[in-house]
């Protein structure tokens, strides 16, 4: 095949306030070899805000669906894909697949499905079982995920992988040398006193942020000047400002919402803290580590794969929290070996580079494997 290869990737939204599925489309679209292949995204929902940061041109096209099982998508999608007609369609979500799988079969055109969660609602769950299997390759972001689709979603063996994320190196070690860690702070309205603690995701269930508000109770009766940083958004916010503040805790809790100089805010933090209930992978967390960050995380098995032997785990409860966070708060000492042996393991484990590069060949075996 001399002409690019056309790759089309699907996903629910495709917006800068949401989470890792979104970054690693955006990565794979900015680190794919682009004298190869040609990236096109279809999203559902949202104002595809991301694609301000592809550094490449890349046709971005939404279809505002006014929810996930809005008829009209069907028509839009196959109208949309038979017009276009790429070479493969990379489905990143649980509603794309739902849509996009059963119109590529009908016009030969081979699918790949990434998994990015371990875990599904029922409906879902029950929605991607039905049609996972028609896609030519499936991708899992960890083992655990892998684990999750066989046993949840019942994907054939035969069809999966596991491809780990990779994280934006040169944006972290860019934000390292800019930033004035002191100057960061006074920005937040933090003081070089306080022992910053942050915490990056969705504001969902899925994120454990009720427990971390607990903890936090335990933890400034303690040591007062424990300041927490929560950066994200999403549909538990409201929620938890009002636990936040019948709790008192406004003084010692900032919601700053979804942020674009995330790496930035790193900078200016102490400790970061992942109370998961379950992640598919937990690229913030990571990106933590690469940041040269001392990371603590719930005792979930993903997190374990993942962060290996270079975070702290906690159980997910308030007590366990304060006292897994009060001790590494005591021992600077400890905190920054843990931070300096994560930051190396996260770096040569997790380079963009090679994510990039397992797709690109993943690509080219499927169409191959499909003309064959």
């Amino acid at each position: 095949m001399n002409r690019l290869i056309k790759v089309l990737h699907v996903i629910g939204n495709f917006d800068a306030d949401r989470g890792g599925a979104q970054k690693i489309v955006l990565a794979i679209l900015n680190g794919v070899n682009s004298d190869i292949f040609q990236n096109q995204v279809l999203h559902f929902f949202g104002d595809g805000s991301l694609a301000k940061e592809c550094e490449f041109p890349v046709l971005v096209s939404g279809l505002k669906a006014a929810s996930s099982f809005d008829l009209r998508i069907f028509y839009r999608v196959r109208t949309y894909i038979s017009e276009h007609r790429p070479d493969i369609v990379h489905i990143h979500s649980v509603v794309a697949g739902l849509y996009a799988r059963g119109v590529c079969s009908e016009l030969g055109i081979p699918t790949i499905t990434t998994v990015h969660s371990s875990s599904y609602p029922y409906l879902h769950r029950t929605l991607e079982a039905r049609s996972i299997n028609k896609s030519k390759a499936v991708v899992a972001v960890s083992m655990q995920a892998e684990n999750s689709a066989i046993s949840s979603l019942g994907v054939d063996r035969s069809l999966l992988s596991v491809v780990y994320n990779g994280v934006d190196i040169q944006s972290i070690s860019s934000a390292a040398i800019e930033v004035n860690p002191l100057g960061k702070r006074k920005e937040l309205g933090l003081s070089e006193h306080d022992c910053v603690l942050c915490c990056i995701g969705r504001h969902t269930k899925a994120k454990g942020l009720d427990v971390l508000l607990k903890a936090m109770v335990l933890m400034i009766a303690v040591r007062p000047c424990v300041k927490l940083v929560l950066v994200g958004s999403g549909d538990a916010t409201d929620g938890l400002k009002c636990d936040a503040n019948s709790m008192g805790l406004n003084k010692n809790v900032s919601f700053i919402g979804a942020r674009t100089d995330v790496f930035e805010v790193l900078q200016a933090t102490d400790i970061c803290v992942f109370p998961s209930r379950w992640e598919g992978f937990g690229l913030a967390a990571v990106e933590a580590m690469a940041a040269g960050k001392c990371v603590a995380a719930s005792n979930i098995d993903v997190f374990k794969e993942v962060l290996g032997d270079s975070a702290t785990y906690f159980e997910l409860t308030p007590e366990a929290i304060s006292k897994t966070l009060l001790e590494i708060i005591e021992d600077r000492r400890t905190r920054d070996e843990r931070a300096l042996a994560g930051q190396k393991f996260a770096l040569e484990r997790y380079s963009l580079q090679t994510m990039c590069n397992k797709y690109e060949a993943l690509y080219q075996r499927v169409l191959e494997d499909n003309d064959g």
